[in-house]
């Protein structure tokens, strides 16, 4: 299975590690998306895809086209993991804030270390989820090079952002 294209979000690796290992019986995209097209061609026929609808139909058919992603889109915020994500980062701000900020000014060391590893540990993880998205096309692969992809891209991009 594969995610939207140019979909940037990515599921913690816990996450698509249980959707892999159950082979996507646990995917909490799978029945919201079949639910999106099911109300999309009840409303504006099959021979009418979302992209169709928004790009060249009316204002009643881009509202069906709106509706319909309305419906898939929670389920594509479970299979990111983004509740643990926004919750995760919440913390991490909170911590950072808390402990961190009032201790800035002597902890120089630490901060240039941070820098430099994310610096290096960053590029690297985005660069090989990179380099799986251009060889696969795809944001959410249903297999070990998938969890890799997802290893990758929490070590790219939280590595980075803390840098």
């Amino acid at each position: 299975m594969t995610g939207s294209r140019g979909s940037p979000a990515r599921p913690p690796l816990g996450t698509h590690a249980l959707i892999v290992s159950t082979e996507g019986r646990l995917d909490p995209r799978t029945p919201l998306a079949a639910a999106g097209t099911a109300l999309r061609e009840r409303v504006a026929g099959p021979e009418r895809t979302a992209l169709d609808l928004f790009a060249h139909g009316s204002g009643a058919d881009y509202r069906v086209s709106n509706v319909s992603t309305a419906v898939v889109r929670p389920g594509a915020y479970l299979q990111q993991g983004r509740p643990a994500k926004v919750l995760f980062l919440f913390v991490l701000g909170a911590w950072l804030g808390a402990s961190v900020l009032p201790r800035l000014g002597g902890m120089r060391r630490a901060l240039w270390l941070t820098v430099a590893l994310g610096g290096v540990v960053g590029p690297a993880g985005s660069f090989v989820y990179a380099t799986i998205k251009a060889a696969t096309d795809s944001t959410f692969l249903m297999s070990g090079a998938g969890l890799l992809q997802t290893a990758a891209y929490t070590f790219g991009t939280a590595p980075l952002a803390l840098a």
